[in-house]
């Protein structure tokens, strides 16, 4: 299992629900955007029919948005834009996984071993299980799609989990239990591996090069560092100045418009995605990302 998207592709997300009668419909409405724009669509919640969009900007994810909502003919509650985070695992863990009172009175007993990995690489599964005539190829793979339903929302919230590999070590079951019975309690197996394994927040962090009057360096650099900036180069050409700088994504909210303010409309900038940093601790109080500000909910 490879592959969770670019996350140059992926900075931003908005969640998409509707009732349950247009799940089929918003499905089919979300591959043809996907056909015909690029768009990238998961459906992170058979269970309550949500599904994510996500776009590499706030300007293409409200394309992506506003594209939608003209081909859809049904209700679509569409929820807050956010920063895309990951959730990555810190710390090896393994864990066995069985329903006390079964599923339909079934026998079910699945072990993963969950190791963190370098982020570019995904998230990928491999089995230590073969397959014979007590455990097909079938109970297999209902495994590998536990761990892929659980790998697209995490346990922090809709956040996908990069940076790990899953090792099914271990697969028992009655002849009775479903393929579905055995992909719930995979993903709860692999729920519970996550928080052994104590898993945090990564954020996108930008690379952003500001040119500026050098008479305006206070300014840009004051409010770089209120963004959580941290400075990486400066260099300065007669009056022109050029900063560069690594700035979590979520800070830059409304950015080009207070760069222009504080340089009298001299100033600009550019960015672009250089790596996943593990967020600080934030205020219990508060939320780990800030939305973005550009688009609106539903």
């Amino acid at each position: 299992m490879q592959g969770l998207y670019s996350p140059e592709r992926t900075l931003f997300f908005v969640t998409l629900e509707t009732h349950a009668r247009n799940h089929i419909a918003l499905a089919a409405e979300l591959l043809r955007l996907n056909e015909a724009r690029e768009a990238l669509a998961d459906c992170v919640d058979p269970g309550r029919d949500l599904f994510c969009l996500y776009g590499a900007s706030e300007t293409e994810l409200d394309e992506h948005v506003t594209a939608l909502r003209a081909a859809c003919t049904f209700e679509l509650k569409i929820g807050v834009p956010q920063v895309a985070l990951v959730e990555k695992p810190m710390w090896p863990a393994e864990c066995v996984h069985f329903p006390r009172d079964g599923i339909k009175q079934t026998f079910i007993r699945v072990k993963l071993i969950l190791t963190p990995a370098p982020m570019e690489t995904g998230l990928t599964f491999a089995s230590r299980v073969f397959a014979d005539a007590s455990t097909p190829q079938a109970s297999i793979q209902a495994v590998e799609n536990g761990v892929t339903a659980l790998a697209k929302r995490g346990t922090h919230g809709d956040y996908r989990v990069r940076g790990g590999k899953v090792i099914l070590s271990e697969l028992a079951s009655d002849q009775a239990a479903s393929t579905e019975a055995i992909q719930q309690v995979a993903s709860a197996a692999f729920r519970d591996a996550l928080r052994a394994s104590v898993s945090a927040l990564f954020e996108p962090l930008m690379q952003v090069v500001i040119d500026t009057p050098k008479d305006y360096e206070g300014f840009v650099l004051g409010d770089l560092l209120g963004r959580r900036g941290q400075i990486i180069d400066r260099s300065v050409a007669g009056p022109a100045l050029r900063i560069v700088a690594m700035v979590p994504l979520a800070n830059m909210s409304g950015y080009a418009d207070q760069l222009r303010s504080f340089t009298q409309r001299y100033g600009t900038f550019s960015m672009q995605f250089d790596r996943y940093e593990q967020m600080p601790p934030a205020p219990s109080n508060t939320p780990p990302f800030r939305p973005a500000a550009a688009l609106r909910a539903a």
